[in-house]
């Protein structure tokens, strides 16, 4: 009984007996001193120095770096670079960008909200659509006048 209480007095001397082995770092949880670690990296070699600067023969004087020349910015090549990228590419001026631009009539040279998207669409569209696919006429129409509702009296109508 003696040498027990003896013992208990000594780890509550020396508590870095109990500490695990890297002490040194502040831990956020515990960690079970008991609980084996996992092997990770077990037969893994690196490919690369890892023995701090690298080595150099003592024969050898350092490589110098070469003095700073910058770049002249204004010369012939970097001066005219892509000044003939829009010469004769649309023709002779009638033809715009968006005219070349392919996908849906309705679409092109369109900007604007999606509001604005059905509108236009309906506008073009409306005939065909009726024929077609009726029930795509039905949820547009039915969207715009969500969209015109939303619009105009919930989010920045008219205000007194």
């Amino acid at each position: 009984m003696l040498r027990s209480l003896v013992n208990a007095c000594k780890s509550l001397l020396n508590p870095c007996d109990r500490l695990p082995s890297m002490s040194m770092f502040l831990f956020r949880g515990y960690r079970d001193p008991r609980k084996e670690r996992l092997i990770q990296d077990f037969g893994y070699e690196p490919k690369f120095w890892q023995g701090g600067l690298l080595p150099r023969p003592k024969s050898t004087t350092p490589v110098k770096m070469p003095a700073f020349d910058p770049p002249d910015r204004w010369s012939e090549k970097r001066a005219l670079f892509g000044q003939n990228d829009y010469i004769d590419i649309l023709g002779d001026g009638n033809l715009e960008p968006h005219h070349l631009v392919k996908g849906p009539a309705w679409l092109r040279g369109l900007q604007g909200k999606e509001f604005h998207h059905i509108q236009r669409r309906l506008k073009m569209r409306e005939g065909s659509l009726g024929a077609h696919r009726p029930s795509l006429l039905a949820l547009l129409r039915k969207r715009k006048r969500y969209l015109f509702r939303r619009m105009n009296f919930v989010h920045g109508g008219k205000k007194k």
